[in-house]
Protein backbone atom coordinates (compact mmCIF):
# COMPACT_ATOMS: atom_id res chain seq x y z
CA UNK A 1 0.00 0.00 0.00
CA UNK A 2 3.18 2.20 0.74
CA UNK A 3 4.49 1.70 -2.60
CA UNK A 4 0.85 1.95 -4.44
CA UNK A 5 0.48 5.45 -2.66
CA UNK A 6 4.09 6.41 -3.73
CA UNK A 7 3.67 5.60 -7.07
CA UNK A 8 0.11 7.04 -7.11
CA UNK A 9 1.99 10.50 -6.30
CA UNK A 10 4.25 10.13 -8.45
CA UNK A 11 2.05 9.37 -11.18
CA UNK A 12 -0.21 12.65 -10.33
CA UNK A 13 2.86 14.98 -10.15
CA UNK A 14 3.92 13.52 -14.07
CA UNK A 15 0.04 14.25 -15.25
CA UNK A 16 0.67 18.26 -13.69
CA UNK A 17 4.43 18.18 -15.58
CA UNK A 18 4.20 16.05 -18.79
CA UNK A 19 1.62 17.85 -20.81
CA UNK A 20 3.40 21.44 -21.04
CA UNK A 21 6.31 20.60 -20.74
CA UNK A 22 7.58 23.64 -18.76
CA UNK A 23 7.60 24.38 -14.97
CA UNK A 24 4.09 24.74 -13.36
CA UNK A 25 3.24 27.77 -11.18
CA UNK A 26 4.59 26.13 -7.70
CA UNK A 27 8.28 25.67 -9.81
CA UNK A 28 8.40 29.03 -10.88
CA UNK A 29 7.34 30.92 -7.21
CA UNK A 30 9.56 28.16 -5.16
CA UNK A 31 12.42 29.41 -7.92
CA UNK A 32 12.45 32.65 -7.90
CA UNK A 33 11.85 33.55 -4.19
CA UNK A 34 15.41 31.23 -3.41
CA UNK A 35 17.19 32.93 -5.81
CA UNK A 36 16.17 36.24 -4.57
CA UNK A 37 17.19 35.31 -1.05
CA UNK A 38 20.26 32.99 -1.64
CA UNK A 39 23.18 33.63 0.29
CA UNK A 40 26.97 33.08 -0.50
CA UNK A 41 26.98 30.55 2.74
CA UNK A 42 23.91 29.12 1.68
CA UNK A 43 25.27 28.29 -1.81
CA UNK A 44 28.34 26.96 -0.55
CA UNK A 45 26.20 24.52 1.83
CA UNK A 46 23.90 23.27 -0.65
CA UNK A 47 26.49 22.68 -3.18
CA UNK A 48 28.43 20.65 -1.22
CA UNK A 49 25.21 18.95 0.15
CA UNK A 50 24.00 18.36 -4.05
CA UNK A 51 27.50 17.10 -4.50
CA UNK A 52 27.30 14.77 -1.96
CA UNK A 53 24.22 12.81 -4.02
CA UNK A 54 25.72 12.82 -6.88
CA UNK A 55 27.72 9.44 -9.02
CA UNK A 56 31.07 10.93 -8.11
CA UNK A 57 30.23 10.25 -4.25
CA UNK A 58 27.43 8.08 -4.19
CA UNK A 59 29.39 5.05 -5.87
CA UNK A 60 32.14 4.79 -3.25
CA UNK A 61 29.81 5.61 -0.46
CA UNK A 62 27.47 2.29 -1.83
CA UNK A 63 30.82 0.35 -2.30
CA UNK A 64 31.96 1.25 1.81
CA UNK A 65 27.95 0.60 2.94
CA UNK A 66 28.15 -3.01 0.56
CA UNK A 67 31.67 -3.79 2.06
CA UNK A 68 30.09 -3.11 5.43
CA UNK A 69 26.80 -5.09 5.77
CA UNK A 70 28.36 -7.68 3.91
CA UNK A 71 30.88 -8.46 6.41
CA UNK A 72 28.41 -8.35 9.20
CA UNK A 73 25.43 -9.82 7.11
CA UNK A 74 26.93 -12.03 4.22
CA UNK A 75 25.71 -11.82 0.62
CA UNK A 76 22.20 -11.29 0.99
CA UNK A 77 22.59 -7.82 2.35
CA UNK A 78 24.79 -6.56 -0.33
CA UNK A 79 22.27 -7.90 -2.71
CA UNK A 80 19.06 -6.21 -1.29
CA UNK A 81 21.55 -2.92 -1.13
CA UNK A 82 22.72 -3.52 -5.13
CA UNK A 83 18.97 -4.06 -6.16
CA UNK A 84 17.71 -0.47 -4.04
CA UNK A 85 20.91 1.36 -5.78
CA UNK A 86 20.58 -0.16 -9.18
CA UNK A 87 16.53 -0.15 -9.40
CA UNK A 88 16.06 3.61 -8.18
CA UNK A 89 18.43 5.05 -11.01
CA UNK A 90 16.99 2.85 -13.56
CA UNK A 91 13.46 4.12 -12.87
CA UNK A 92 14.98 7.45 -12.88
CA UNK A 93 16.71 7.03 -16.08
CA UNK A 94 13.61 4.94 -17.70
CA UNK A 95 11.79 8.15 -17.03
CA UNK A 96 13.87 11.05 -17.12
CA UNK A 97 15.09 10.46 -20.61
CA UNK A 98 12.18 10.13 -22.86
CA UNK A 99 10.09 13.20 -20.95
CA UNK A 100 13.33 15.69 -21.92
CA UNK A 101 11.66 18.25 -19.64
CA UNK A 102 14.30 21.38 -19.65
CA UNK A 103 15.78 22.32 -16.13
CA UNK A 104 15.55 25.82 -14.77
CA UNK A 105 17.23 28.40 -16.99
CA UNK A 106 21.01 29.24 -16.24
CA UNK A 107 20.54 32.70 -14.08
CA UNK A 108 18.21 30.73 -11.69
CA UNK A 109 20.70 27.70 -11.59
CA UNK A 110 24.02 27.95 -10.66
CA UNK A 111 25.69 25.63 -12.70
CA UNK A 112 25.18 23.64 -15.20
CA UNK A 113 24.81 19.43 -14.88
CA UNK A 114 25.97 16.55 -17.03
CA UNK A 115 22.16 15.51 -17.80
CA UNK A 116 19.73 18.76 -19.49
CA UNK A 117 16.93 16.96 -18.24
CA UNK A 118 15.02 17.46 -15.17
CA UNK A 119 12.26 14.93 -14.62
CA UNK A 120 12.53 13.68 -12.07
CA UNK A 121 14.93 14.32 -9.70
CA UNK A 122 17.80 11.66 -9.94
CA UNK A 123 19.17 12.83 -6.53
CA UNK A 124 16.11 12.35 -4.83
CA UNK A 125 14.98 8.97 -6.10
CA UNK A 126 18.55 7.93 -5.64
CA UNK A 127 18.84 9.57 -1.70
CA UNK A 128 15.48 8.19 -0.40
CA UNK A 129 15.72 5.11 -1.81
CA UNK A 130 19.68 4.32 -0.70
CA UNK A 131 19.76 5.49 3.16
CA UNK A 132 16.33 4.08 3.91
CA UNK A 133 17.85 0.78 2.63
CA UNK A 134 20.99 1.35 4.08
CA UNK A 135 19.73 2.76 7.59
CA UNK A 136 17.61 -0.73 7.82
CA UNK A 137 20.57 -2.91 6.85
CA UNK A 138 23.00 -1.48 8.82
CA UNK A 139 20.57 -1.77 11.87
CA UNK A 140 18.25 -4.51 11.15
CA UNK A 141 19.78 -6.55 15.28
CA UNK A 142 19.67 -3.04 17.16
CA UNK A 143 17.14 -1.87 19.12
CA UNK A 144 14.08 -0.84 18.13
CA UNK A 145 15.33 3.17 19.06
CA UNK A 146 18.47 2.62 17.21
CA UNK A 147 16.06 1.61 14.06
CA UNK A 148 13.74 4.25 14.40
CA UNK A 149 17.36 6.87 15.05
CA UNK A 150 18.59 5.52 12.17
CA UNK A 151 15.34 6.18 9.66
CA UNK A 152 14.91 9.70 10.62
CA UNK A 153 19.20 10.22 9.87
CA UNK A 154 17.80 8.73 6.52
CA UNK A 155 14.83 10.89 6.06
CA UNK A 156 16.98 14.32 7.06
CA UNK A 157 19.49 13.02 4.50
CA UNK A 158 17.45 12.94 1.68
CA UNK A 159 15.37 15.73 2.39
CA UNK A 160 18.57 17.85 2.65
CA UNK A 161 19.50 16.58 -0.69
CA UNK A 162 16.21 17.22 -2.35
CA UNK A 163 15.98 20.55 -1.01
CA UNK A 164 19.55 21.55 -2.02
CA UNK A 165 18.73 20.97 -5.55
CA UNK A 166 15.88 23.04 -5.07
CA UNK A 167 18.31 25.62 -3.39
CA UNK A 168 20.63 25.68 -6.41
CA UNK A 169 17.83 25.69 -8.95
CA UNK A 170 19.17 22.17 -10.87
CA UNK A 171 15.85 20.69 -10.37
CA UNK A 172 12.03 22.11 -10.32
CA UNK A 173 10.29 21.62 -6.74
CA UNK A 174 7.66 19.01 -8.73
CA UNK A 175 10.90 17.41 -9.71
CA UNK A 176 12.27 16.82 -6.53
CA UNK A 177 8.98 15.72 -5.43
CA UNK A 178 8.57 13.05 -7.95
CA UNK A 179 11.87 11.79 -7.41
CA UNK A 180 11.05 11.23 -4.06
CA UNK A 181 7.93 9.43 -4.78
CA UNK A 182 9.71 7.43 -7.26
CA UNK A 183 12.53 6.79 -4.86
CA UNK A 184 10.11 5.70 -1.70
CA UNK A 185 7.97 3.76 -4.26
CA UNK A 186 10.86 1.36 -5.31
CA UNK A 187 12.82 1.04 -1.85
CA UNK A 188 9.48 -0.33 -0.76
CA UNK A 189 9.32 -2.61 -3.02
CA UNK A 190 12.08 -4.10 -2.29
CA UNK A 191 11.95 -4.23 1.73
CA UNK A 192 8.54 -6.56 0.31
CA UNK A 193 10.66 -8.53 -1.30
CA UNK A 194 13.21 -8.62 1.43
CA UNK A 195 10.67 -9.34 3.33
CA UNK A 196 8.77 -12.13 1.59
CA UNK A 197 12.15 -14.20 0.78
CA UNK A 198 14.63 -13.45 3.78
CA UNK A 199 14.69 -14.52 7.80
CA UNK A 200 14.71 -11.01 9.53
CA UNK A 201 17.84 -9.93 8.98
CA UNK A 202 20.66 -10.53 11.73
CA UNK A 203 23.60 -8.32 10.63
CA UNK A 204 26.52 -9.73 13.14
CA UNK A 205 25.56 -13.18 13.15
CA UNK A 206 27.42 -15.55 10.70
CA UNK A 207 25.30 -16.86 8.15
CA UNK A 208 26.23 -20.26 9.33
CA UNK A 209 24.30 -19.77 12.26
CA UNK A 210 21.11 -18.03 10.35
CA UNK A 211 21.25 -21.48 8.77
CA UNK A 212 21.58 -23.56 11.74
CA UNK A 213 18.60 -21.13 13.14
CA UNK A 214 15.91 -21.64 10.37
CA UNK A 215 16.80 -25.26 10.14
CA UNK A 216 15.84 -26.05 13.63
CA UNK A 217 12.99 -23.84 13.01
CA UNK A 218 11.41 -26.38 10.37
Amino acid sequence: MIAAGCALGFALIFLVVSPAGHPVDLDVAVATWIASHRSPGGVALFRAISFCGAVQVMVPVTVIVAAYVGWRGGRRPVLWLALTAIGAISLYLAVNLPIERPRPALGLRLFDDDSPWSFPSGHSAESIAFWTMTAILVTADRARNVRIAALVVAALIAGLTGFSRIYVCAHWTTDVAAGFALGASWVTIVLALRRRFDQPAEIGVPVEVQLARSTSST
